[in-house]
């Protein structure tokens, strides 16, 4: 089976993601204030959202965040309207590229002095749920990128690697 995707359909399967994703912190929220299980204390996960808000909006489109640097570069090297056709297994198989780079870079990032310190903000929240996800340094996000470089080593397509990692 065989996908046709553009960046605009690449951008709204993203948004899709984003959204279903601080709908699940929502209900997640909702859940723990009802069962009183303490996971979540309200302060923390607004903070936490708002600033995955903040990352994915802001960071991700104009600064240099993962996907929206992609689709820049793109776009100003004339491949914007291009579009990418893709294969149910080679989408699988770059999202399981892009999951394991991901997996050596967070490695690296409890192992290595200098790249501890700028992660530790994730690890900071003393209440671990899903909005934890999006507690993130904001110099992290400015290099994070470099997770899709295997990826489009190994041959992928820099806008799929890039819809992987937005996905994951």
């Amino acid at each position: 089976m065989e996908m046709v995707l553009n960046i605009k359909s690449l951008f709204e399967l993203v948004t899709i993601f984003v959204v279903i994703s601080f709908v699940l912190i929502v209900l997640e929220c909702l859940h723990s204030f009802y069962k009183k299980d303490n996971i979540h204390r309200l302060g923390g996960t607004i903070s936490n959202t708002l600033n995955g808000i903040f990352i994915k909006t802001v960071l991700a489109i104009f600064v240099s965040g993962s996907f929206g640097y992609l689709v820049s570069l793109y776009l100003s090297l004339g491949y914007g309207s291009n579009p990418i056709k893709i294969t149910v297994a080679s989408f699988v198989l770059c999202l399981l590229i892009v999951d394991f780079s991901y997996y050596i870079y967070h490695i690296f990032h409890h192992r290595i002095k200098y790249l501890w310190l700028i992660h530790s903000v994730h690890h900071g929240d003393d209440k671990f749920n899903t909005s934890t996800a999006y507690r993130l340094s904001w110099f992290e996000k400015l290099y994070n990128i470099t997770i899709l470089i295997p990826a489009i080593i190994v041959g992928f397509d820099p806008r799929l690697a890039g819809l992987c990692f937005a996905i994951m």
